[in-house]
C-alpha cells in the first residue's frame, strides 16, 4: 500500500519501531502518508495500524484452525465490547498504544473484529449493499477508529469512514484474481457469480471476462462515489493532519485508475503506483490544501445525521447512493 527514509519512525518506542516496519512492509501507502503525520499522531496511527495487521493475519495468516480462529476474534471482539483492557492475545495492549479510543473508536474495533471473523466464511456478497456493509465493517470502521485517534469530529469521522470504504472497494478491484485463488469472491452475485468470475480468470471464457472486466469497471465507479464524498469532508480534519490524509486518499485512489486503464494486467500481476507517482500526488496534495474549500467552514448536511454512524445500523448513511 515505498517509504521514506529520511524520518525515523518513532525511535524511542520499540514496540512502535516493530509496528513501523509491519506497516511499511504490507501498508506501504499509508505508510509512505503516515510520514507527513505530526510525530506523535503518526506513533498512534501506528499503533493502530498494528492493530488492525494483527487482526487481519489472525483470520488470514494463522495456521491455526478455523474455529479455533473465529473463538480468538469472538473472544477479543467480546473484550472490545465488554470495556475490558487486557485479554489473551495481547491485541488490547497494541490498540491502547493508539491512545485511549473513545466509546465510539471502540465499539468500531468491535466491529473490525467481527467483520473479519465474518470473512472466515468466504461468502460472497449478495448485492451492493451487502458489498458496502462488507467495506465498512473491515475498512470504514478503521476510518473510524483512525477519526478518534486524530481528533476529527462530526464530519471529519463521517470523511473517514467514507474514504476507508473508497480504500477497500479499491482493494478489491485490484485484487480480485489473487481473491479467486484464496477461495473469495467479493463482486456482489447480482453483477457476476463467483462462477462466472472463475471462468473468466482460469478458462479464458470470453463472455465471462467482458462481465467481469464491466462488474470491475462498476466497482471502481462505486469507489469513486465515495472518494468524492470523503474529499467534499476534509477540510473539517484537523488541520495538523490533512496533507497526510489527502495524500493517502490520492494515492489510494491511484490503484483504481492504474486498474482501470488495463483490468486484464490487473488478472496476472498486482497494480503498483509507481514511487514517482505518488511523491507527485503527495505534492499534488499539499498544493489542494492551498485551496478555499479546504479552509472554509461549512454548516453540517441535516440529511446525513453524524450520529448515524454510531447506531445499531451505521452503515445507513453511506448505502444511500
Amino acid at each position: 500500500m515505498t517509504h521514506f527514509n529520511a524520518i525515523p519512525l518513532a525511535e524511542e518506542h520499540p514496540p512502535q519501531t516493530a509496528a513501523a516496519a509491519v506497516m511499511a512492509a504490507s501498508g506501504k501507502t499509508f505508510f509512505q502518508a503516515a510520514r507527513l503525520l505530526p510525530r506523535n499522531v503518526r506513533d498512534r496511527v501506528v499503533a493502530l495500524y498494528a492493530f488492525c495487521r494483527y487482526v487481519d493475519d489472525l483470520a488470514d495468516e494463522s495456521t491455526q484452525s478455523l474455529a479455533v480462529r473465529s473463538e480468538q476474534l469472538h473472544a477479543l471482539q467480546q473484550a472490545l465490547l465488554n470495556g475490558q483492557n487486557e485479554e489473551p492475545t495481547g491485541a488490547l495492549t497494541m490498540l491502547a498504544r493508539s491512545r485511549n479510543l473513545s466509546p465510539s473508536g471502540r465499539w468500531a474495533a468491535a466491529v473490525r473484529v467481527g467483520a473479519a471473523r465474518d470473512d472466515l466464511e468466504q461468502k460472497q456478497p449478495e448485492t451492493q449493499a451487502e458489498l458496502v456493509s462488507y467495506a465498512f465493517g473491515v475498512a470504514g470502521t478503521v476510518g473510524l477508529m483512525m477519526a478518534d485517534v486524530l481528533g476529527a469530529q462530526n464530519q471529519g469521522a463521517r470523511a473517514a469512514v467514507e474514504l476507508g470504504i473508497a480504500m477497500q472497494l479499491s482493494n478489491i478491484a485490484r485484487d480480485v484474481a489473487q481473491d479467486l485463488s484464496s477461495g473469495r469472491v467479493y463482486l456482489p452475485a447480482s453483477w457476476i457469480s463467483g462462477t462466472e468470475v472463475a471462468r473468466a480468470l482460469t478458462h479464458n471464457d470470453d463472455d465471462a471476462r467482458q462481465r467481469l472486466r464491466a462488474s470491475t469497471q462498476r466497482l471502481l465507479r462505486l469507489a469513486d462515489d465515495f472518494y468524492d464524498d470523503a474529499f467534499s469532508g476534509f477540510w473539517t480534519l484537523p488541520l495538523r493532519v490533512r496533507w497526510s490524509i489527502l495524500a493517502a486518499a490520492l494515492c489510494y485512489r491511484e490503484i483504481g485508475i492504474y486498474v482501470g486503464k488495463d483490468i486484464d494486467a490487473s488478472w496476472h500481476r498486482r497494480t503498483v503506483v509507481p514511487r514517482w507517482r505518488k511523491l507527485t500526488l503527495i505534492a499534488i496534495a499539499a498544493m489542494r490544501l492551498l485551496l478555499p474549500k479546504y479552509w472554509r467552514t461549512k454548516a453540517a448536511d441535516s440529511s446525513r445525521p453524524e450520529t448515524d454512524l454510531l447506531n445499531d445500523r451505521p452503515m445507513g448513511p453511506v448505502l444511500r447512493r
